[in-house]
């Protein structure tokens, strides 16, 4: 089972800790620099890989979970 931990920094100096079980999905970051972090956990395990193209991280994620999950990934970040 994957574990995420997110530390959210507030604006008046404090923080909010976010510790989650995934036992499966994905999460997609998109980094400043144009790249996107897709972290994969899956009941074999967890990974990680890079893409640096919008189409190329689609197409992966698409092969891997399917069309209907490819076109929510496509329209959450082409809206960002």
């Amino acid at each position: 089972m994957g574990k995420v931990l997110k530390i959210e920094f507030t604006y008046d100096g404090h923080y909010i800790v976010k510790n989650e079980n995934i036992s499966q999905g994905i999460v997609i970051i998109p980094t400043t620099d144009g790249e996107y972090i897709l972290v994969n956990f899956t009941v074999d395990g967890d990974f990680a890989e890079i893409y640096d193209d919008l189409r190329k991280l689609i197409r992966k994620v698409r092969e891997y979970y399917g069309d209907d999950i490819a076109k929510i990934v496509k329209n959450e970040l082409n809206e960002n």
